[in-house]
């Protein structure tokens, strides 16, 4: 089991019209991805001038062949699991996860192609 902590609280980016935070697990244009069995939790960014909130798994652009299962994301202050404006998916499921005590569990996945089922939101 991996274990993913930010220890980096002022990681900003400049890439979303300001300075913004990304996810502890940043995926774009990957196939054939698993990420499973991790415990991903304490995103945060400590800077009054950043745009939202460290995510815990961020979702963007094309992905396809992914399976996120078996994970606890836990207490980031962005999104638990999110996609990006514009970010599709085939084939990409999520499930039997923990995802809770987030900023917002789940994000931005109606309309993607990224299948949500069986994941648990509570402690």
């Amino acid at each position: 089991m991996g274990v993913m902590k930010l220890l980096d609280h002022v990681a900003l980016f400049d890439d979303c019209n300001g300075l913004c935070p990304g996810g502890q697990i940043a995926m774009l244009n990957n196939s054939s991805l698993q990420i499973y069995s991790n415990e991903i939790h304490d995103g945060q960014i400590d800077l009054n001038n950043a745009t939202g909130q460290t995510d815990g798994i961020e979702i963007a652009n094309q992905n396809t062949d992914v399976t996120i299962t078996n994970n606890e994301v836990t207490n980031n202050l962005g999104w638990g699991i999110g996609a990006d404006p514009g970010a599709t998916g085939a084939n990409f499921l999520i499930t039997g996860n923990k995802i809770y005590s987030n900023g917002t569990n789940l994000y931005g996945l109606s309309g993607t192609g990224i299948q949500e089922s069986g994941d648990c939101f509570t402690q």
